[in-house]
């Protein structure tokens, strides 16, 4: 069995803070879509007919491969939020079973 693993990009070794709550963190994820987005609008200028001075290859590549990183990152986040939702939802509804409870 191989134990190659490839690390050759920055998301490749990043993972979900083992602390973070469950659920959707909704800012991070708002974040990474902003960014993501951001980089999209500055790259489709690149290509909108102007003949405008354009950047180079290697720099539209790069631009890419960064939403690309966006991307999976935003995909770790929502994985996160899918396979905690329903601790979320459970720890919400025990505590407001609680407060009720105690309210009587």
């Amino acid at each position: 069995m191989s134990t190659f693993r490839d690390l050759g990009t920055p998301e490749s070794v990043l993972s979900v803070a083992g602390d973070l709550p469950p659920g959707y963190p909704i800012d991070a994820i708002d974040c990474a879509l902003s960014r993501a987005e951001a980089m999209l609008v500055l790259l489709s200028g690149q290509f909108d007919g102007t003949g405008n001075e354009r950047l180079a290859d290697s720099i539209i590549c790069n631009a890419l491969w960064a939403v690309s990183g966006d991307l999976v990152m935003l995909r770790k986040l929502l994985d996160h939020g899918y396979a905690t939702e329903e601790q979320r939802v459970a720890e919400e509804l025990a505590r407001a079973l609680e407060s009720k409870g105690g309210a009587q």
